[in-house]
């Protein structure tokens, strides 16, 4: 049987070895995606994905625009059944605040 003291070098020695085998992990993960990510095809497609992803963001823009404006207004008027709330719990409707007389946060979204 081991003396406490001796309990507590061990698990100091455990957790040593077990930070560097960590770090070990770490330092190869990232040198092996250094790697990767500086070859120059990578770099390539790299730029290619941002290019494509640019052309998409300025296509859609417009059409985006449009939903994102009548969420604004739905959400400046309140009307709920533009927001996406109410089609996430369809037939129930909000708690009115706290003079709504309910005394349970858990009645709020209720289907009465």
């Amino acid at each position: 049987m081991r003396a406490e003291g001796e309990d507590t070098v061990a698990d100091a020695e455990v957790q040593r070895r077990e930070k560097l085998a960590w770090q070990r992990r770490a330092w190869e993960t990232e040198t092996a995606l250094n790697a990767v990510m500086s070859d120059p095809e990578v770099q390539r497609l790299k730029e290619e994905i941002e290019e494509l992803e640019a052309s998409l963001a300025r296509e859609l823009s417009p059409m985006l625009r449009r939903f994102q404006e009548r969420y604004d207004r739905a959400v400046q008027d309140a009307d709920l059944d533009v927001l996406p709330i109410r089609r996430i719990l369809p037939g129930k409707r909000p708690c009115r605040g706290p003079d709504s007389g309910r005394s349970r946060p858990s009645s709020c979204w209720g289907g009465e």
